[in-house]
């Protein structure tokens, strides 16, 4: 089984980011012609997408979503996109602002702290149902998972670092077999996406990786206990490095 290789300092005060990247606009992917034919697959498609963009990451804590730039980028009416807009608002991955816009919400370590509760809770119980129902029978695929993650992170493609991240955690997830429980945790990815544009600057440097490894060795052990705190480290931390830069964000205001 191939692990993790090496692990991230905290960053130090003249590395540390000081200020909230803004994540690109530009999230769509073409649109199959099914979809493009055919209204129903459409709207799902343009949700689907939007939905894979918001848990990545790609828009900015507060960031308005405009829907004619949207439908633009889609090649598409407004109308599908005004509709998964709803649809991600009832979800509360977004939520109205004023004039009638619809934006992400915006962002405050108070939400954080909840979010990282949650997910802590939830995940982790996930991490643990999915070791004591599978033991290591998975390992060698989510160790492949992982090497892509790592591969990304050197090369610094933070896109596809992002999209593996994910990709392992779920795939670690679905393990535990209960539909319940992977709604809930992409409700709180979907909540907890936008909070990932304070991480970027720090994920070449190793952060959110730290511990994949450690994770795989007791998912090799079959350790569901030492499985699940690991995971919840691993969002310990990339909580507690994102707290530091909001309340640095704060005191320079």
């Amino acid at each position: 089984m191939n692990d993790i290789r090496g692990g991230r300092n905290p960053p130090s005060e003249s590395t540390r980011p000081r200020g909230r990247p803004k994540a690109e606009l530009s999230v769509i992917g073409t649109l199959s012609a099914d979809a493009e034919a055919d209204g129903e697959a459409m709207h799902h498609a343009v949700y689907a997408a939007l939905r894979r963009a918001q848990m990545a990451g790609r828009f900015s804590p507060g960031q308005e979503m405009v829907i004619r730039t949207l439908a633009q980028e889609f090649g598409t009416s407004p109308m599908p996109v005004r509709e998964a807009l709803r649809r991600l608002v009832s979800e509360k991955a977004l939520e109205h602002g004023g004039n009638r816009t619809i934006r992400v919400p915006t962002i405050s370590l108070e939400r954080l702290a909840d979010l990282r509760r949650c997910r802590t809770m939830i995940e982790g119980t996930a991490v643990e149902w999915a070791v004591a129902a599978t033991g290591s029978a998975h390992v060698d695929e989510l160790a492949r998972i992982n090497d892509a993650v790592v591969e990304a992170s050197r090369h610094g493609d933070i896109e596809t670092l992002l999209e593996c991240n994910q990709k392992f955690h779920f795939r670690l997830y679905a393990l535990a077999g209960s539909l319940v429980l992977m709604s809930a945790i992409e409700s709180l990815w979907l909540q907890a996406g936008p909070y990932l544009n304070y991480l970027r600057p720090s994920l070449n440097e190793g952060g959110m990786l730290d511990h994949h490894g450690e994770i795989l060795r007791a998912v090799a052990a079959c350790d569901p206990a030492a499985a699940a705190a690991a995971l919840r480290a691993d969002i310990d931390d990339a909580a507690d490095f994102t707290a530091r830069i909001i309340s640095d964000e704060t005191a320079n205001r």
